[in-house]
């Protein structure tokens, strides 16, 4: 008995642990236009070539589970990509981490209070300089 109303109490925990993820994640790109890839690639800076931005941008949709096309430049990883992965323990931080580091020799900043897409393409750029 004690068993069986353990696993219903996991179970439970685990579903809403699912739900306010996606509640964070629904709240952060609701009502965002999808872009086409010209206006994505015109809405950011020009710190990269449009590939890059790209690959970029997809790095950063995929890792968080939001699309790329609804990322916007003054998008904060602490404070808004963060809530999307909160449930997650910041697995989408880690796999972007990952995922950076492979492909661009790059490490994010440790604890930083604010760090924009912006921010991540602009460092990108400077690490391709390097």
């Amino acid at each position: 008995m004690t068993i069986t109303v353990l696993a219903v109490a996991v179970a439970v925990g685990i579903g809403l642990v699912l739900c306010f993820r996606r509640r964070e994640k629904r709240i952060f790109v609701s009502g965002r236009k999808i872009f086409g890839e010209p206006e994505v690639i015109s809405a950011f800076p020009a710190a990269l070539d449009a590939q890059t931005t790209l690959e970029v941008l997809r790095l950063v949709g995929d890792s968080y589970g939001i699309d790329y096309r609804k990322l916007r430049p003054k998008d904060c990883l602490v404070k808004d990509l963060s809530k999307a992965d909160s449930w997650m323990l910041d697995a989408g931080a880690e796999k972007l981490d990952s995922e950076l580091r492979a492909r661009f020799s790059l490490d994010l900043p440790q604890h930083p209070s604010t760090f924009t897409i912006s921010d991540l393409l602009i460092l990108v750029s400077q690490s391709k300089r390097k």
